[in-house]
């Protein structure tokens, strides 16, 4: 599992509540680190708020409030610039099994350059045209 963890192009994250509302970093994989131009030890054991900035935090944190109250999980998609890089991302936040205080970040970046683009739409063409030729 951990490899699994480690390894997953998505960005991975378990965050731990603390009773005063924040959410500390206890775990990020690799593509998280570096989407955020950080190494591990930079950021496990620093708050959401101490990471992104306190403007682009208040997104996630409403969302990861909601996951641990409600113990649903929550999604969203959002613009972030992390690292001097903007991209589209959908984020999802999962309570941790067996726990009151943590949650579970997955985190998927959309394809947004332009290469990105052409191929999503001629890859949409190419199912359009093989289910009209059957």
């Amino acid at each position: 599992m951990r490899a699994f963890f480690d390894n997953s192009p998505d960005w991975l994250t378990l965050f731990r509540a603390t009773k005063d509302g924040r959410f500390i970093y206890e775990d990020l994989n690799r593509a998280t680190a570096h989407a955020y131009g950080l190494s591990p030890d930079q950021v496990i054991g620093r708050a959401l708020e101490e990471i992104l900035g306190v403007e682009q935090a208040q997104l996630p944190l409403r969302h990861m409030r909601a996951c641990i109250e409600t113990g649903e999980t929550q999604r969203y998609s959002a613009r972030r610039t992390l690292a001097g890089r903007t991209r589209i991302i959908d984020v999802m936040f999962v309570r941790a099994p067996r726990s009151r205080t943590a949650t579970i970040s997955s985190c998927r970046r959309r394809a947004t350059s332009p290469s990105a683009r052409r191929c999503r739409s001629s890859c949409a063409s190419r199912r359009k045209w093989k289910r009209s030729a059957t």
